[in-house]
């Protein structure tokens, strides 16, 4: 590799591997500096012992005075799960390479390289997520009404007007899969004038559906809406 100050970085780079990359060796004479934390929580540092420091230790048996991380419960015991977790309140998942000496550049082109760290625009516009389209709900109000607004409101008045034996005599004769479908539906989630599934109904409509075989259904916007709403 040629020498560091003849390789262009880009200005900011993020870590892109990990949740964690630390450059602050002590015994590293080329380390940077440098700490990455890409999480919201994580452990609180209790310091780091370095091989210089732990073979002065060996040898002397006195180790360097290194300040205690203090964490959510300033360090007490606690019950719910936060004794020795710290909050990051800032993004430290990057850092500005303008700012490290060029002789210390080093094990971050290595980084680089590998792309455990990557080009990076703090300033740049977060990418919003694609919001989806909410689903059509099965109940509206009209004039202070609930009314069906679902997708097959043939078939829910159906369920709610015929009689169970009128209902079963439908299904069977009924060859339109989609109705079927809608109908196991509303059933099942008790849109019938008896606010629950009935067996007789629910078995009917499964031998019918099975009868038409394999194939592709259209996609009904009532299959997304697992909300039950109360008539």
């Amino acid at each position: 590799m040629g020498k560091s100050k003849d390789i262009k970085l880009p200005k900011y780079l993020k870590l892109n591997k990990g949740n964690m990359w630390f450059d602050n060796d002590p015994d590293d004479k080329n380390a940077s500096g440098v700490r990455l934390i890409d999480t919201d929580i994580n452990f609180v540092g209790r310091g780091y012992i370095s091989n210089s420091e732990m073979q002065k230790y060996n040898e002397t048996g006195i180790t360097p005075h290194k300040q205690i991380g203090v964490d959510l419960n300033k360090n007490k015991e606690a019950t719910h799960n936060a004794y020795g977790y710290i909050i990051n309140n800032k993004d430290q998942s990057f850092f500005c390479t303008t700012d490290i000496p060029a002789d210390k550049l080093g094990n971050i082109l290595t980084a680089y390289n590998n792309k455990i760290l990557v080009a990076y625009s703090p300033t740049a516009k977060p990418i919003e997520s694609e919001k989806l389209p909410t689903p059509k709900k099965n109940f509206t109000y009209h004039d202070g009404d609930l009314v069906f607004s679902g997708t097959n409101k043939n078939m829910y008045n159906k369920l709610n007007k015929l009689s169970l034996k009128d209902m079963l005599e439908f299904i069977k004769n009924c060859n339109v899969r989609n109705d079927i479908q809608d109908l196991l539906q509303y059933e099942t989630k008790g849109f019938n004038k008896v606010a629950h599934a009935r067996l007789e109904i629910m078995d009917a409509l499964r031998i019918k559906l099975n009868s038409f075989g394999s194939g592709i259904s259209s996609i009904r916007m009532n299959d997304i809406d697992d909300v039950k709403t109360e008539k």
